[in-house]
């Protein structure tokens, strides 16, 4: 008998053996190779083994880019996903770099399709910049985002541009080490915490990130 926690123990265990399968009857880079091999990175993280899930990855990317040019779909969203598993960890700097590699990636003027990767690759920059902490580095991402925007998607630009105010403001704040007394931390704490979530719930839905 297996527990609710042993559910992804097994889903690992089974889907390695899935993978090795595939491998084996079509290569690493047939479509349900990798497949399985996505399945397994979900898998992983969801059992508490990020590291694995990123090796797991790595391979992948290795022999994506040993096989496809800069810039193939393929390869952009298993770099998004290494982005993503970063991200999931903790590592909000690591999962910037990815991220900010795969849109150096996206070819320039290849159409709207690309266009569209890249806006959602930039709102993936921001949102890891704002995890790490970084709001003059998430405002300046915000920005760049509004700017491609204007172009493609303009009624979504102003929205994005309060990104960046919210930002701007978080950094002064932070600059200026405000301080204010427990009791009135503790006071409306709540109220501030459940007003800002509404507003940024909002703001997302907005601008579609």
């Amino acid at each position: 008998m297996f527990g609710p926690g042993d559910v992804p123990r097994q889903a690992v265990e089974g889907l390695r053996r899935v993978l090795d399968a595939e491998v084996r009857a079509g290569g690493p880079l047939a479509v349900k190779a990798v497949k399985a091999r996505f399945r397994l990175v979900h898998w992983l993280v969801a059992d508490g083994r990020p590291d694995e899930a990123l090796a797991v990855l790595a391979e992948l990317l290795d022999r994506q880019r040993e096989a496809l040019p800069a810039g193939a779909d393929a390869l952009l969203d298993t770099r998004l996903r290494v982005g993503d598993v970063r991200l999931l960890a903790g590592d909000a700097r690591g999962a910037v770099d990815d991220f900010r590699a795969a849109l150096a990636e996206v070819p320039d003027g290849a159409g709207p399709a690309a266009s569209r990767k890249a806006l959602a690759i930039r709102r993936r920059v921001a949102h890891a910049l704002e995890a790490a902490r970084d709001p003059a580095g998430s405002a300046d991402a915000w920005d760049q985002l509004a700017d491609a925007l204007e172009t493609a998607e303009p009624g979504k630009a102003a929205a994005a541009r309060q990104h960046v105010q919210v930002q701007d403001v978080l950094l002064q704040t932070r600059l200026a080490h405000v301080r204010v007394p427990g009791w009135f931390f503790n006071r409306f704490h709540g109220t501030d915490r459940a007003d800002f979530v509404a507003a940024l719930a909002d703001l997302h839905r907005r601008t579609g990130a």
